[in-house]
């Protein structure tokens, strides 16, 4: 990304198809829809600057990220939309850490799933962990959970 960016639309998906990479913070508001990240997130080049949170999800709809996500940030899901991770977060170590509103997935079948942040982590909704080892890394750091968790490995 060239610059930061903000994504919308009206209750509709948004479907983010290939590698999404650069220095910016990114806010996408899909409404009722569902975000999808069907590529890697911060390959090449983390994504946020470090000020502030470096992805904010604000849609009630599903956000899926289908690959491994690196921020220079956390993440700041404000909306109540679940967040489903199939593949490892990790979250640098910038000025803001990672709130979760709604439901988390982590991992896909037979695989190790790790999410490492600073800053604090806190996840208000459920943790739902896929069959495959799970690992969450608070890197000296609070890690707060307001629900249960659950699934395959617990």
């Amino acid at each position: 990304m060239g610059a930061s960016a903000t994504v919308t639309s009206v209750d509709s998906n948004i479907n983010f198809e290939s590698t999404l990479d650069g220095p910016h913070d990114l806010t996408v508001n899909a409404g009722t829809g569902a975000t999808s990240f069907k590529g890697q997130i911060g390959s090449i080049s983390a994504l946020g600057d470090g000020l502030g949170a470096a992805l904010v999800l604000q849609n009630s709809g599903a956000n899926n990220f289908d690959d491994a996500v690196v921020t220079r940030s956390g993440i700041t899901s404000s909306g109540s939309g679940a967040v489903s991770f199939a593949n490892d977060v990790t979250l640098g170590d910038g000025d803001t850490g990672s709130t979760f509103a709604g439901a988390v997935t982590l991992g896909r079948a037979g695989e190790t799933t790790q999410v490492s942040g600073y800053d604090g982590l806190t996840f208000s909704g459920e943790i739902n962990l896929i069959d495959g080892a799970s690992e969450i890394i608070s890197n000296g750091s609070t890690i707060a959970f307001g629900d249960a968790v659950s699934g395959a490995r617990t």
